[in-house]
Formats: structure tokens, sequence, C-alpha cells
């Protein structure tokens, strides 16, 4: 499987477990809100702050390291689980020694016990870290995702029954508790991890460097992300640090519980990508664009509606949260790129850049909590904002620099979803403003809900489709581009420069055609996970509809463009469960056919080449599995169709050859030809363009096996000369579109040479019976036929269009469609034929 399918593979995995887990545990956590005051959220947030500090400093950054090294064995993996077991029980002994001190701190007494039944938990936990690893490096996110929705769900229940129980602040605790153990427990099951520890460090010397900068830079992440809670608490106290941690929880809700999805897949992806920083430069402008395009309407869309979401799902108690609820979600789509960014450092190899963003963050975010403090919870939101950008600008312009991506490309990527939100924001704060201002709160949070999905939908349509492709394409876990620009080579070395369609980087190119390959490989592999078929959106038909463009487009935006609304929306034939109408599924080796003809990009309408001799020993091949003489003669052509055309005008002016070429049928109007009513229409469609007309083609009745009826047929021939008419040519079917019978080839054969009639066969696809000793007596004088149209794209599964005629009388083949002398090819230009 490539990268993009592990990758992508994983995220639904991950995002399905996490997602739906997430789903069920906040429905139950907003219920407990309105249960438990906010102190206990509080009380929790201050035990929990050495928490996060404690689990670094357990795996010292070897987790990481394990999951970014390109190659491991057992005696490495057992040596790191002989250090986290051991590195787990200093640190629980650590916690417990210092939870008298944090309940000091923040002078609340019920922190120590707290404090050291989390410490116990996190050991629990410290239990499965590395068969965890071992999952994530492999991409193995399916048995991750489900132990993570079963642990989630049943930790909520706890929590909730515990709550109901009016246990406090101890429904939170224990309920963390009984989550951490459920996933340990299910962890250790699904990776089946039997290891017993080795406790050593000669394998982990090579991780020292990697794990320090990882560690380092982690530890400051939780030093700055943690400092609000640090300063809240100890100087706002804990109901203000309740109101806050809960609030901060709900406005940073889709961001975070995403991106422990999205990271944690992200990091083994990058490593994998680590001497490609072009493609991870994609990588990451396309993951900053989907993330602002699904995140900034919730997010901006819950801080115009702060108020009412409050008082209708959290309860009186928590009014104050309304403040942080509205200015928080208002800074997060920024912080986001500084989520995408942390990853992309570590998966190329640089977590020393990550180290240097995230001390700029520490240096400006906990000075101006510390000042927002002053305004109470106000301050607080409002610093944080303004110390979140200032960090931004200066870490992008660091980080952007190693992707050689200029800051334009990150403005340009978000700007069409900022303008969008931003409308639909001022839209909803006039809606509850002028329209719902004396609703009541639900009536005003509906109608603001209303309007905002509205707004944004519109935008979108208007400013931002590209998102919506992007997102379908996503969805379909089809989303690598290629990286192909074509442009004129300036080599020559005088005169105008040489236009040239060669691409600019040979290489880069050929990068990009082996993705396109793996992702026609791919999608071939993995029809069966597909719908038979499923008709194109209205969006997509709109989207194909654009008006033509005079500029161009470069190659990976047209190879994007048919991922997104090409390749999804085929006829399904591909797919083994297609059983609509007699078409051939192709085979995987015709994709690679299909591509070294075009590299090829044969004419093969004459000259002499290759191409013509191989169609030569193809026809050839033919006339002998068909029983035909060495002097037949034939063409390769698009299908049945095509050939039946050519069979039927060959038959036409071997009547009267010069008299038909010279002055067209008009010498012969009363020229008829004859088929069951079971025929394929492709036959009276022929006629028609051979201007005979469709009346001209008898359409005789058949028996009850739905083969043509001969006493019928010998009676309307004989009726029609009586009346006139020159019978021309007998059409015969192996294989009707309809039923799939075969007419008695061996009896129409006998009859047209004893009429002097021309007999064709339609074998679009039971011709090829021949190829099959059970089968072969079913078209048994198929070798009799004056000429044999037959398809290689069904039974034979060659890819759409190949088709072949053979007609025995090769002269006569080649006499209706030779040139008038004087046009007429040398012999070696010949196509087809012999």
């Amino acid at each position: 499987m490539s990268v993009k399918a592990e990758v992508l593979n994983a995220l639904r995995w991950s995002a399905a477990g996490r997602l739906v887990g997430q789903l069920g545990s906040w429905a139950i956590t907003i219920y407990v809100i309105r249960i438990l005051d906010p102190a206990d959220y509080g009380l929790m947030g201050m035990a929990s702050i050495l928490m996060p500090f404690a689990a670094l400093l357990n795996e010292l950054g070897m987790i990481p390291a394990l999951i970014q090294s390109p190659r491991v064995d057992e005696q490495l993996i057992r040596q790191l689980f002989g250090f986290v077991i051991t590195s787990t029980i200093l640190i629980f002994c650590v916690l417990f020694l210092a939870a008298p001190a944090l309940a000091a701190f923040f002078n609340e007494p019920r922190l120590t016990p707290i404090t050291r039944v989390l410490a116990a938990a996190m050991a629990v936990g410290g239990i499965s870290a590395v068969p965890n690893a071992l999952l994530e490096r492999e991409l193995e996110f399916r048995g991750i995702s489900l132990v993570e929705f079963s642990s989630m769900i049943v930790g909520s229940l706890a929590t909730l029954a515990l709550a109901i129980e009016a246990f406090g602040v101890w429904s939170l605790v224990i309920g963390q508790v009984v989550a951490t153990a459920a996933k340990t427990i299910g962890i250790l099951a699904v990776s089946r991890f039997r290891l017993t520890p080795l406790f050593g460090w000669s394998r982990l010397r090579s991780f020292v460097t990697f794990g320090a900068n990882i560690t380092g830079q982690r530890v400051l992440w939780h030093a700055y992300s943690s400092t609000d809670v640090l300063l809240i608490g100890k100087l706002l106290g804990d109901h203000a640090l309740g109101v806050y941690s809960v609030a901060f929880q709900l406005a940073t809700l889709p961001v975070s519980k995403v991106f422990g999805i999205v990271n944690r897949v992200a990091f083994p992806a990058y490593a994998r990508l680590q001497h490609d920083n072009r493609q991870a430069a994609d990588y990451f402008i396309a993951s900053v664009k989907l993330t602002w395009f699904a995140f900034c309407p919730i997010l901006w869309g819950l801080s115009s509606v702060s108020d009412e979401f409050v008082e209708v799902f959290m309860g009186h108690n928590w009014e104050e949260a309304g403040v942080v609820l509205a200015l928080v979600p208002l800074i997060v789509p920024f912080r986001v790129i500084l989520f995408l960014i942390a990853p992309l450092m570590d998966g190329l190899g640089r977590p020393d850049l990550g180290l240097r963003n995230l001390l700029t963050s520490t240096a400006l975010i906990p000075p101006a909590i510390l000042i927002g403090t002053l305004k109470g919870l106000t301050g607080v939101c409002t610093a944080l904002i303004i110390a979140s950008i200032v960090g931004l600008a200066i870490n992008c312009r660091r980080s952007l620099g190693l992707l050689e991506l200029s800051p334009g490309a990150l403005v340009r990527a978000v700007a069409p979803t900022a303008i969008g939100g931003g409308v639909m924001y001022v839209c909803v704060w006039l809606v509850r403003t002028l329209i719902f201002a004396d609703a009541s709160a639900p009536w005003r949070l509906s109608g603001a809900i209303i309007t905002g999905m509205t707004v944004y939908a519109l935008m979108t349509f208007f400013i931002n489709r590209d998102a919506i492709r992007q997102c379908m394409t996503l969805l379909r876990r089809q989303a690598l581009p290629l990286l192909w620009k074509p442009v004129s080579d300036n080599s020559q070395p005088c005169g105008e420069p040489e236009m040239s369609l060669d691409p600019d980087d040979w290489e880069s190119f050929r990068a990009a055609a082996h993705i396109a390959l793996d992702d026609a490989i791919e999608f071939l592999r993995t029809v069966r996970q597909r719908p038979v078929w499923q008709p194109a959106p209205e969006l997509v038909r709109i989207a194909l509809d654009a008006p033509v463009s005079t500029a161009g487009q470069d190659f990976d935006s047209v190879y994007q463009e048919f991922k997104d609304l090409i390749l999804p929306y085929s006829t399904g034939n591909t797919h083994p469960r297609f059983f609509g109408w007699v078409h051939g599924t192709g085979q995987a080796g015709g994709i690679v056919a299909e591509m070294l003809a075009a590299a090829m990009n044969a004419n093969c309408g004459g000259r002499d080449h290759v191409g013509i001799h191989v169609e030569r020993v193809v026809l050839g091949w033919c006339k002998e599995l068909f029983g035909f003489p060495a002097q037949a003669s034939g063409l390769l052509v698009s299908g049945t169709s095509m050939a039946n055309l050519i069979a039927l005008t060959v038959a036409r002016n071997a009547r009267d050859l010069r008299r038909i070429r010279a002055k067209g049928v008009g010498g012969h109007p009363r020229l008829v030809a004859y088929a069951s009513t079971e025929v394929h229409e492709c036959v009276i469609k022929a006629m028609e363009i051979l201007g005979l007309g469709g009346d001209h083609l008898r359409r005789i009745p058949t028996d009850e096996w739905f083969r043509i009826d001969l006493r019928a047929l010998q009676d309307r021939i004989a009726d029609d000369r009586s009346c006139g008419f020159e019978p021309f040519c007998v059409i015969g079917t192996a294989g009707t579109v309809n039923t799939g019978a075969i007419d008695d080839l061996d009896a129409l054969a006998t009859f047209c040479t004893a009429e002097k009639i021309w007999f064709h066969i339609d074998g679009a696809f039971g011709a090829l019976c021949v190829l099959s000793e059970e089968l072969r007596p079913l078209v048994s004088g198929i070798e009799r036929a004056n000429s044999i149209a037959f398809d290689f794209h069904k039974w034979l599964h060659v890819p759409y269009d190949a088709g072949c005629i053979l007609v025995r009388d090769g002269d006569l083949h080649r006499s209706a469609f030779s040139n008038a002398p004087g046009l007429s090819r040398q012999p070696s230009a010949r196509p087809g034929g012999r």
C-alpha cells in the first residue's frame, strides 16, 4: 500500500474511533457539567497540571524516536520497554511525594490525594506506551481507534454515574482512572505485545539526541500551554479556573480532539517523507487549507453565539464562561497552524526548529497571561489572542523557510475561508441583534446557527469551491497532489528559444508519474471497497461545466481535478459485481499496456514502423483462431460497432465495386440485408450510415431460443427477390446482448453459400467461444463466415476500446477502401492485412 493510502486509511480509522468516542464522551460531559460545580473542574485542572510533564519525562522522547526510526528490532523494543517501565515507577514516586507541595502551592489540601490517584493512573497508562507506539509506527489505527472509543465511553459513563451520586471532583478523577485502565488493557490486547522488558542502554543511545529534542520541545509545549491553568488557579482561584478550563476545552474541542488524530498520523507520515520537502510542503498547505475550512465556521460560529450556548447547554452556574467562549475560538484557527507545524518539523527530522518555535511561544504566552489576570478572565483571553498572533508570525517565518514556502502561500490557503467565516460572523451578529433580540435563548441559538450555516455555505460556493473538491477527495481516500508543471525548454543555443512540451524537471515528472501509477493500481485493488456505481453529484457536474480557459492549467491541477471529479464516477465495469451490461472489466496489466502504448503514441494508419507489424501479428493469430485462410485480411478497430460497419461496407461493395464507389448506392437502391430481431442496434446504424436505410435491414423473427428462424429467413429472402430487392448480406449473431443467444451459424453459412449472399457474424463477445474446448461447439460454422466482428475488450478484458474485423477475402477488403490511383500508399505502408 502506498504512503498516501496508508495515511488516509489511518486517518479514517483514527478519526472514526476517536470522533465517535468523543461525541459520546462529550454528550455525557455536557450533562455532567450541569451537575458539578465549576470549582470541581478547577481542582481537577490543578491536579492535572503536572501529569503532561510526568508523561513526557516518563519516556524522554524515546517513543517518538521509535516511531521515526527507519529500522527497529526486538532487542531495541525490549530495551525501550524496560526503560519505560523503570521511568514510570520513578515518575510515580516523584509525583506521590510532590503531591503535598502542589496542594500547598494552590492552598488546596484536597489536591494531595487527587494528585496521587492520577499519578497511579499515569503509571498504568505507561505500560501500553511501547505497544501503542508500534501500532502507530505501522499506521495500524483501526485497533487503536476501537480501543480509544471503548475506553472513552467507559470512562465517561463512570464519571456520569459518580456525578449523579454526588461524588463531586472524585467523579472526574475516577472516570479518568477507569478510562486509562481500559485503554491500557485494550492496547495490550490489540497489539498482542508479549515481549518482556530488557533493562539496558546499549541500543537506546541512538535515540537520545532525537528524544532529547522531542522531549524539550514537548515539555516547553506543555509549559506554555499550562501557564494559563497555573496562573489562573493561583491568582484567580479554583472557581475561575473551573470556568476557564471547561470553557477553554469547549472552545478548542473540535481542534484538540481532531488534532490528537491528525498529529499522531501526520508524524509517522511526514517521517516517511523526510527526504522529500516539496511533497511535505504540498501536504502541509493542503492540511492548513482543509483544517481552516472545517474548523473556522464551527469556532467562529461558537464565538458568535457564546451567551446562548452557555445558557442552553451549561446552565446559570456557568454564565462567566460566555466571555471565554466569545474570545478564545477567534484565535484557535490561527493556533491550528502551529499545531500542524509541530509534527511536520519532527517528522522531517528537525525537532530543533520545533523546539525554537516553542521557545518563542513560551517567551510570549506566560507573560501575556500574567498581565491579563489583572483584568480577570476577559484580560486573560485578550492577552492570549495578542500573544498567539505575534508568536504565529515569528514561528511561521522560521518554519516555512525549511519547505521553501512563502508566507503568501499560507495566506492564500486560508484567505477564502477567513473571508467566508468573517461574513458569517457579521451576519449571525446582525440576526441575533436585529431579529431575535427578544426571543428566548433556544430560539436565538437556532436562528443564529441556521443563519451561519446558510451564509457560510453560500460563501463557500462562491469563493471557496476548491476546498469542497479537496474535502471530497479526502473522503474518497485519494489526496496526493502531483508535482509536474510543463514549461518550455529554453536550451536552444542561438536564435529564438525552442518551445518544448518536455517537463522542466524530468525527475519530478518521473515521481509524479509513479504517484499516478500507484493511484491507478490502488483504484483497481480497492474496487471492492467502493460502490459498483455512483452518480456524479450536482456540484461535480457544475465544476465540469466550467467555461473553456485560454490560460491553461498545470499538470497537478488537472490531475487533481481528474481524481476529484472524474475517477469516482466511472461506468462501474471494473467492479466484480457489475452485472448491468456486457462490459469487460479490464485487468491490472492493461494499466501498464496503455501507459506504454501512450509513450510510443503510434499512428497505425500506415507508414513503416513496428506498430503495423504488431497489428499484423495479432491479426494472424486471430485468423488462426477462427480458421480463416492466411490470405484473409483484417483490422484492429475501436470495437464491434466499427467492425460491423466495415464488414457491411465490404459486403455492399462486393455487389458492384466500381459503380458503388463511383456513383454511390443510387444505382442499387434495393440492396437489403437480414438479421434477427435480436440484432444489436449498431447494425441498424451501419445500414443508415452506408446510405441503405434502416428499413432495408430485414429483422427476422426468432425461435424459442432467440435464434434467427431459418425458415422465416428463407421465406423473406424469396419474397424480397420476387419484389425486385437484392439480398446482399445475412448477419448472424454470436451472443446477443439481451440473452446471449447464438444463431445456428453452421446452418446460416450453408444457406448463404447456396444463395450466394455474404455471411457476416456479429460476435462482439460470443465469437471468442472458440477459445474454449467446452464452448466452441456453440459457434460451430464461424470459420465459414465471410467476415467476423468481435471485441477484445469484453471476454478478453483488454482495456477499452479494442475490437477486430476479419474478412475472408483480403482483396475485397482492400478494394473496398483502397485509394484512387495516384494516391495509393506504398505496399510497405499498407495497414493491417497480410
